[in-house]
Parts: structure tokens; C-alpha cells; sequence
């Protein structure tokens, strides 16, 4: 039976991802679909709160999701692929 869930988590927070893999049933995953970004103003000038919420979201989010994935599936091995979306405006 094929199941699709989707979970409101801060993806550039290691321990929130890791706290909701571990209060959920989330066992058996076949497909990661990564689909979070953000895109607020900052300047290259000036490093900002900006430019690393950015970052965390749209780069270290993405990075840590997978890793918990892939975690989960060395126990599961069911992982079938990894898609991540994005866009050039981010």
C-alpha cells in the first residue's frame, strides 16, 4: 500500500529533523522528495541573518534530510530514488 505523507519541519534544524524521524512512523521509504526553499533579500556584500537562512534552508536542509533518509534505510532498504527540486530564483 503506497502511503505519501508530508511533515512540517524547520529542514535547516538538524535536531528538529532528526526528533520528527524519530517520533513518527516513518519506516520504509521509498522515494524522497525534497521541496523546500526559501528565497529572501541579502546582499554578497554584506554577510546577513539573511544569507544564512537562505543557505540552511535551500542547501543544509536539503543535505540533512537526506542524510536522515538514508540512515533510516540502511535498516529498511527500500530507498528507490532521491529527487530534489529547486529554482533558479533561489
Amino acid at each position: 500500500m503506497c502511503k505519501v505523507r508530508g511533515y512540517k519541519v524547520d529542514i535547516s534544524d538538524r535536531n528538529a529533523i532528526r526528533k520528527t524521524f524519530s517520533t513518527s512512523d516513518l519506516r520504509g521509504i521509498n522515494i524522497l522528495i525534497s521541496n523546500a526553499g526559501v528565497d529572501v533579500p541579502y546582499s554578497f556584500e554584506e554577510p546577513s541573518d539573511s544569507w544564512k537562512r537562505v543557505f540552511g534552508v535551500n542547501v543544509d536542509g536539503a543535505r540533512f534530510v537526506t542524510e536522515q533518509v538514508l540512515e533510516q534505510d540502511r535498516l529498511d532498504k527500500c530507498l528507490e530514488s532521491i529527487v530534489f527540486v529547486t529554482s533558479i530564483h533561489t
